[in-house]
């Protein structure tokens, strides 16, 4: 409407479109800030989306998180092969978690000494843990003369004997003599090179499977929440038996707690 068009309206019509054009003016703001608001939100939707897609992307190296390799008789394995049960561990000698957590699964090998196989790989903590490498090393090097595990109850029982040390070298030849190992083959097994890369390359495979930290545990092949307790440990093994159509144990009275129930990371 004209200036001229306007004058020539009576004053309640004049009142009634300034009141019209006020709402319509009114409307238009309300319009442009809603379009405004949701350009922010959106904005700030797509902005936390690549967030995530970044932080996913560095944790797991643009990929997927790979599962385990198959076990095989290069793995260090306690119980019957054919259990229908196997639980690996990826363990650090110096976390002292996974030295409690160690005694809960010499005790599950105990009571379930058909139905289930244990499998220890090395998960070394290098950024934090000194001495976790050249320990996987010398349970490898033991483990060439048969006493895999012997070495892995000895470190683990007296990890805060060689966990400070500057060089825990000797400290480990004097557990190999304990053991009655070969102290001069142990000590050239132990530098030597395919040791340090089936140490790397299990170490390699945690870091794959973004394990967060150690002890990390797999019942077959599932990634479980470390339990607290060994009665954790039995509900989870009996439900594993149940799907699979095999009668569990009998759930044992009383429950062993770790005295840490965290994980290093």
């Amino acid at each position: 409407m004209d200036e001229q068009s306007f004058e020539q309206l009576s004053k309640k019509e004049r009142r009634a479109r300034k009141k019209q054009q006020k709402q319509e003016a009114h409307a238009k703001r309300a319009t442009q800030k809603k379009r405004r608001s949701a350009l922010r939100w959106a904005i700030i939707v797509v902005v936390i989306a690549v967030i995530a897609w970044l932080i996913n992307s560095a944790h797991s190296g643009g990929t997927s998180a790979a599962g385990p390799s198959a076990v095989t008789e290069k793995d260090w394995k306690k119980g019957q092969k054919s259990a229908p049960i196997t639980l690996i561990e990826y363990g650090d000698f110096q976390c002292p978690a996974c030295a409690s957590y160690a005694l809960l699964v010499q005790q599950l090998t105990q009571e379930y000494p058909n139905q289930l196989q244990v499998v220890y790989r090395h998960f070394p903590l290098t950024s934090i843990h000194q001495n976790a490498e050249p320990a996987a090393r010398a349970a490898q090097a033991a483990g060439l003369q048969d006493k895999f595990w012997e070495m892995h109850d000895q470190l683990y029982e007296h990890q805060d004997d060689w966990s400070n040390l500057a060089n825990p070298k000797d400290k480990f030849v004097e557990y190999a003599g304990l053991l009655g190992i070969d102290s001069r083959q142990f000590e050239k097994d132990f530098q030597n090179r395919a040791i340090r890369t089936a140490v790397r390359d299990q170490q390699l495979e945690a870091q794959r499977m973004n394990l967060a930290g150690t002890p990390s545990f797999l019942l077959n092949n599932a990634l479980i929440a470390a339990p607290k307790g060994i009665q954790g440990f039995r509900t989870l093994i009996n439900a594993e038996l149940k799907k699979l159509g095999i009668s569990p144990k009998e759930e044992i009275d009383g429950e062993t707690q770790t005295n840490n129930e965290g994980h290093e990371q």
